[in-house]
C-alpha cells in the first residue's frame, strides 16, 4: 500500500468519526461500508483488492518494504516532547517503556538457598496408669528456618520459638535439633544445631550450626526487606517444610500488612499473648513454621508462624514481620551468641 493511500484512508477514518457528530453527514453516510467510503476517497479496485491493500507484508509499522519507515526511540521521544515540553528521555522511558512483572522464579530461587528444614527431638514422661510409674516417650516436631548470618562454615538461623520448644517435654527447649539443607545433594545430610536464645512472646528463636556445606557458596544468608514498607497486594512466596516432607514453595499475596492476633502463650497455657503479624493467603501447613516469606525480589519480609484452621476457612496465614525477626536475632546473636550461656531470651520489662 502506498503512503498516499494510507494517508487517504486515515482521512476517511477522520471523516467517518466527524460524521457521528454531524447529523446531516451521519444520514448521508448511513448504510455505506468502509469499502464504499474508501472508493469515494480515491481507492480504485475491487473490495477484495481493497482488503488486500490493507495488509502490510515485509515492511515495518504495517507498511510494505519499499515504504517502510524505521522509527527509533528518539523519534518517538520527539513526538512525546511536543505534548510534554521539558520532559526528559528518562521520564519518557519510565512512563511508556517500563514493563512490570512478577519474577516468580527469582523469589523462589533465592529463597531456596536461604531456607532449611528444622527437626527438634523431645522426650516426655508418660504415666503408665499402674502404681504411679511412668515411661519416657520420644517424639519430634518439624518446621523450617531461615539462614540469618554466615561466617565461613558457621551460620545463625532464625526459626519460630515453638519449633524448638515444648512445655510438655522434659527439657522444655530441645537439646537435639537437626537442620537439613535444600537440594538433592544435601537434603539427606543433617547438621546438628544449637539453640542460642530467643523470645517466646515474639515466637522467634535463633540457632547456630557449623558445617562445611556453608563454605560451598551454595547457600545464602537471607536478604532482609523493610517490613514497614509492605502493602496489601504485594507478592509473597512462602518457603518451608510443610508436613515434614521437605522444602517446598507456595505463593500468594500479602492480605493485611499489619494486624494484632491473640495466641496462647508457649510457656503458660493459661496466658494469652498479643502478636503483631502480617497476613498472607499463600497455602501454609504444619512444618511451614519458621520458614521464610519472601517478596518478588527474593527479600525476606517475614517468617511464617501461624494459620487459621477451620473447615470454613482457607488460606489465612500469618508471618512475623522481618523487622521484628531482625531486631530479636541481632540482640540474641550479639549478646548470648557471642559467648553468653544459651537460654531463653525474653524481651520487654515486667512490672508488678
Amino acid at each position: 500500500m502506498t503512503k498516499f493511500l494510507r494517508i487517504r484512508l486515515l482521512s476517511v477514518i477522520a471523516v467517518v468519526l466527524a460524521c457521528f457528530f454531524t447529523a446531516g453527514c451521519f444520514f448521508d453516510m448511513q448504510g455505506k461500508s468502509a469499502y464504499q467510503i474508501a472508493v469515494e476517497y480515491g481507492f480504485v479496485g475491487t473490495e477484495e483488492e481493497w482488503l488486500e491493500s490493507l495488509k502490510g507484508r515485509d515492511g515495518l509499522n504495517g507498511a510494505d518494504g519499499q515504504n517502510a519507515v524505521d522509527i527509533d526511540i528518539y523519534a518517538l521521544f520527539d513526538i512525546y516532547q511536543t505534548e510534554h515540553p521539558g520532559a526528559t528521555l528518562g521520564e519518557f522511558l519510565e512512563q511508556y517503556l517500563t514493563v512490570e512483572s512478577i519474577p516468580n522464579d527469582t523469589a523462589a530461587k533465592r529463597g531456596l538457598r536461604s531456607v532449611v528444614s528444622v527437626v527438634s527431638a523431645f522426650s516426655k514422661n508418660v504415666s503408665s496408669g499402674w502404681g504411679g510409674s511412668s515411661t519416657t516417650q520420644d517424639y519430634s516436631a518439624a518446621g523450617a528456618g531461615v539462614i540469618y548470618r554466615i561466617s565461613g562454615s558457621a551460620a545463625y538461623i532464625t526459626t519460630n520459638y515453638h519449633v524448638v520448644y515444648d512445655s510438655d517435654s522434659i527439657s522444655k527447649t530441645s537439646t537435639n535439633i537437626k537442620v537439613y539443607f535444600y537440594g538433592q545433594e544435601y537434603d539427606k545430610y543433617s547438621v546438628a544445631a544449637e539453640y542460642i536464645g530467643g523470645s517466646p512472646t515474639k515466637d522467634v528463636a535463633v540457632l547456630r550450626i557449623d558445617s562445611p556445606v556453608l563454605s560451598s557458596g551454595a547457600f545464602l544468608a537471607a536478604d532482609f526487606a523493610d517490613s514497614n514498607t509492605i502493602l496489601p497486594g504485594n507478592y509473597a512466596v512462602a518457603i518451608g517444610n510443610p508436613a515434614a516432607e521437605g522444602i517446598s514453595v507456595t505463593a500468594g499475596i500479602v492480605s493485611v500488612d499489619s494486624e494484632m492476633i491473640n495466641m496462647q502463650s508457649l510457656t503458660n497455657a493459661n496466658e494469652t499473648i498479643v502478636m503483631r503479624v502480617l497476613r498472607l493467603d499463600a497455602a501454609v501447613n504444619g512444618g511451614n513454621s519458621g520458614g521464610g516469606l519472601f517478596n518478588q525480589n527474593g527479600k525476606l519480609i517475614g517468617i511464617v508462624n501461624a494459620k487459621t484452621s477451620d473447615t470454613s476457612i482457607e488460606n489465612i496465614a500469618y508471618a512475623i514481620p522481618s523487622n521484628v525477626v531482625r531486631g530479636i536475632a541481632d540482640i540474641v546473636i550479639d549478646n548470648i551468641g557471642s559467648g553468653g550461656a544459651a537460654g531463653k531470651f525474653t524481651l520487654g520489662i515486667t512490672t508488678t
